[in-house]
C-alpha cells in the first residue's frame, strides 16, 4: 500500500511528465518547418498535438486523484 504521504509524488509526477511530453512536441514542432513533404509536417503536427492532448487529460485526472486524496 505504501506510505499515504508519498501521494503527492505522484501528482509531481505526472506534472513532470506533462511537461516533457510538451517539451519533446515542442521540439517535433521546430524542426517540422525542414521538413519537406507539408502534407507529412502536417500530419505529424496533428499527430503530436493529439498526443499533448491526451497527456493533458491523463495528467488532469492523475492530479484530481491526489487532490481528492489529499483533501480526504
Amino acid at each position: 500500500k505504501g506510505n499515504v504521504n508519498s501521494v503527492s509524488d505522484a501528482g509531481v509526477g505526472a506534472l513532470v511528465g506533462f511537461a516533457g511530453l510538451e517539451g519533446a512536441v515542442l521540439n517535433v514542432l521546430i524542426n517540422l518547418g525542414s521538413v519537406a513533404d507539408k502534407a507529412f509536417a502536417a500530419d505529424l503536427a496533428s499527430r503530436a498535438e493529439g498526443l499533448v492532448q491526451e497527456g493533458a487529460r491523463a495528467k488532469e485526472a492523475v492530479v484530481a486523484k491526489v487532490r481528492s486524496l489529499i483533501q480526504a
